[in-house]
C-alpha cells in the first residue's frame, strides 16, 4: 500500500515537472519571437528613420537652390533693369542733343542747302502734278520765291516735267518740311521727327553696340 502511494507521488512529480519544462520552454520561444520582433521593428523604424532623413536632406537642399536660384535671378533682372535704364537714358540724351543741335543748325546758312534736298525730296516722293508743301516757322522764312526757284532748277534734272507748287499757309508745330498731294492721300513727310524715326533703327543699332563695349570695359576694369 504504502509503496503504491509513493510511485503515485512520482508519477505527479514527473507530469507537474514536465508541464513546467514545457510551459518554460514556451516561455522562451516567446520571448524569443519578441525578441526577434522587438529588433524587426527596430530595424524597420531606423530604416524609415533614414529614408525621412534623407528625403529631408534631398528637400532642404533642393530648397537652398531654389532660394540661390531665386536670389541669383532676382540680381541678374536687377542688373538687366540697371543696364536697360542706362542705356535708355543715355539714348534719351542724344536724341535730345540731336534735335538741340539740329535747331541750331536751321538758324545757319547751311539748312538752307538740307532745306533744299529735302524739298526736292518731297515733291518727287509724291510725284503728283500739284504738290502742297507745309513747313515750320524757320522754314518758311527760309522758302522764299528764289528758293523756289532753285528747287524746280534742281527736279528739272530728274522729271520731264515739273509740278506746280504751292506753300500750305499753315506752320508746322515741328520743325522740316512735309509735301502732300492735293487730296492729301500721298504724303512725303520730311519733318526732323519723321526723318529720325526713318533712321531710328539703325542709329538705336548702332548706339546700343557702342553703349555694350563702353559698359563691357567698365565691367572689366571693376572686376580687376
Amino acid at each position: 500500500m504504502s509503496k503504491e502511494i509513493n510511485t503515485e507521488e512520482e508519477n505527479s512529480e514527473t507530469l507537474i515537472r514536465g508541464i513546467l519544462e514545457e510551459a518554460q520552454a514556451k516561455a522562451k520561444d516567446i520571448e524569443n519571437e519578441a525578441d526577434q520582433y522587438a529588433q524587426r521593428m527596430i530595424a524597420s523604424a531606423e530604416s524609415q528613420a533614414k529614408q525621412i532623413l534623407e528625403r529631408t536632406l534631398k528637400e532642404a537642399e533642393q530648397h537652398t537652390r531654389e532660394i540661390m536660384s531665386s536670389a541669383e535671378a532676382k540680381l541678374a533682372r536687377e542688373k538687366i533693369k540697371s543696364i536697360l535704364e542706362f542705356e535708355s537714358k543715355i539714348i534719351r540724351d542724344i536724341t535730345k542733343k540731336a534735335l538741340d543741335r539740329f535747331n541750331a543748325i536751321r538758324k545757319t546758312d547751311t539748312y538752307c542747302d538740307i532745306l533744299l534736298t529735302w524739298t526736292c525730296e518731297c515733291i518727287m516722293g509724291i510725284g503728283t502734278d500739284e504738290v502742297i508743301l507745309e513747313v515750320g516757322d524757320i522754314e518758311k522764312e527760309i522758302i522764299t520765291d528764289s528758293f523756289i526757284k532753285k528747287v524746280k532748277e534742281k527736279i528739272s534734272h530728274y522729271l520731264n516735267k515739273v509740278p506746280e507748287i504751292i506753300i500750305s499757309s499753315e506752320v508746322l508745330p515741328i520743325c522740316g518740311i512735309r509735301g502732300k498731294s492735293p487730296d492729301g492721300h500721298m504724303v512725303f513727310d520730311n519733318t526732323f521727327t519723321a526723318r529720325f524715326l526713318r533712321k531710328e533703327s539703325a542709329m538705336y543699332e548702332a548706339l546700343y553696340k557702342e553703349l555694350n563695349v563702353a559698359l563691357q570695359k567698365i565691367q572689366d576694369y571693376i572686376s580687376i
